[in-house]
């Protein structure tokens, strides 16, 4: 008997000490979601001066100057930003509104053979930053160009790149399409035909190294 009283004295107690362990796991559970909102929600890259950048189509003329010689040419990360402000404001991406707009694309650094690309974006009126390590490739034999994704980054918040990447699938510009976690687009290239004469001109080599982008187009010559 005297047992039985002391197990049911245990039973408020128990209940206590449950109760605590709810209180302690909810308010885990809680500061978590607070973490993760707030990784989300800092972008690291906010204050680069997107706006300072002004855009310049210098990669692609100096890329086409030098096709008769096919000679390989070296550009700055501050070179490829100014085309990319060029050709962001040459092309327009697809499914852009009021609930998703692509601000801007900026290279943020070249390492080795990948670098890091960073889109500062407005979602259902919330800015966000969204940036992908990526490695660019040229087939040249397909004439695309590939830049397999590696990683990605909302906020500071790693992502998985699968659900980024079908998000982003319906808002990619024209002419760019994905292939896996692999972004494809056509390389740029250049046909004129007078007097039976065809003149083409593409690119034959891209690769990053020591902190450039580096470049090299070739023409061709056809008769008939």
């Amino acid at each position: 008997m005297e047992s039985i009283v002391r197990q049911g004295a245990q039973t408020p107690q128990k209940k206590n000490t449950g109760l605590k362990i709810g209180v302690a796991v909810l308010i885990v559970l809680i500061a978590a979601v607070c973490v993760v909102v707030g990784l989300a929600f800092s972008d690291p890259y906010r204050d680069r001066g997107l706006e300072t950048i002004q855009p310049s189509d210098r990669l692609a003329t100096v890329t086409a100057a030098s096709v008769l010689t096919g000679k390989e040419n070296s550009f700055s990360i501050d070179d490829v930003n100014a085309y990319l402000a060029y050709r962001f404001q040459q092309d327009t991406a697809k499914g852009q509104g009021a609930d998703f707009q692509v601000k801007a694309v900026e290279a943020i650094d070249f390492s080795g053979s990948s670098a890091d690309i960073y889109l500062p974006v407005v979602f259902r009126g919330k800015s966000i930053g969204v940036s992908f390590n990526v490695t660019p490739s040229l087939d040249a034999a397909a004439g695309e160009l590939r830049f397999q994704v590696n990683s990605a980054h909302v906020g500071r918040l790693p992502v998985p790149v699968d659900p980024v990447l079908r998000k982003a699938e319906a808002h990619l510009p024209e002419d760019f399409r994905l292939d896996g976690h692999t972004v494809v687009c056509r390389a740029p290239s250049l046909k004129i035909s007078a007097l039976g004469v065809t003149a083409s001109a593409s690119l034959t080599e891209m690769k990053l190294g020591d902190g450039t982008l580096n470049l090299a187009a070739k023409a061709k010559l056809t008769l008939g």
